[in-house]
């Protein structure tokens, strides 16, 4: 089994996989990042899909930090043997990718009792520290509409979600530049006030003339 991990590994890219039993025991896993699971039947992502065989996917923050998990079903023909769950290290790399695809920049964050703490994204240092001064606003839009923040001299649009279990407490936040989502509209609006005044000195003129 380790040996078919190891091989899938390679193909398919994955930092690290483990093979579980049907009832959660774990029977192999991969080199790499080795995270505890004391009771797999309780692991807010795999526990749901010990209960319902369902795939799902999610988020764990850990000690040992932030992972992105898969957890399938393993089935011979209608029978049930185990469950497979691969996971990719929340890291710069990981972000990065997230950010090329959707354009927005990322950040994931932890919370330790009231406050927050930066585990991974693509914003420099002063971005982030700017970004967690803002906590409240960011704890209050957990799975909610955007919101706005300030960050530095620019304003962005921010999507929170809740990225793990009420235990972890990990979020992700996606925040879109306003100013640049607006650049094109302001543009326009330049546009038509030049035309205007162009067609205004224009107009003046010639209505005296024809008058």
């Amino acid at each position: 089994i380790l040996d078919l991990l190891t091989e899938r590994q390679r193909d398919l890219g994955f930092d690290f996989a483990m093979v579980l039993s049907s009832s959660g025991k774990l029977i192999a896993r991969t080199e790499g990042p080795q995270i505890a699971m004391d009771d797999p039947a309780k692991d807010p992502v795999v526990g749901p899909v010990i209960q319902s065989l369902e795939s799902a996917t999610g988020y764990w923050f850990r000690e040992e930090g932030a992972f992105q998990i898969a957890v399938v079903p393993l089935a011979d023909e209608e029978a049930l043997v185990g469950f497979l769950v691969t996971g990719l290290i929340v890291d710069e790399k990981f972000a990065e990718e997230i950010k090329n695809i959707s354009g927005s920049e990322l950040a994931f964050l932890r919370t330790t009792g009231a406050r927050l703490e930066p585990v991974v994204g693509t914003l420099d240092d002063e971005e982030m520290q700017a970004l967690l001064a803002q906590g409240d606003a960011i704890g209050g839009a957990v799975n909610g509409d955007p919101v706005r923040l300030q960050i530095g001299d620019r304003v962005w649009l921010a999507s929170v979600s809740a990225a793990g279990d009420a235990k972890s407490g990990g979020i992700s936040v996606a925040l879109t530049s306003l100013d640049k989502a607006l650049a094109n509209f302001r543009a326009i609006e330049n546009a038509l006030l030049i035309v205007a005044a162009i067609s205004l000195i224009i107009a003046l003129p010639l209505s005296l003339l024809i008058s």
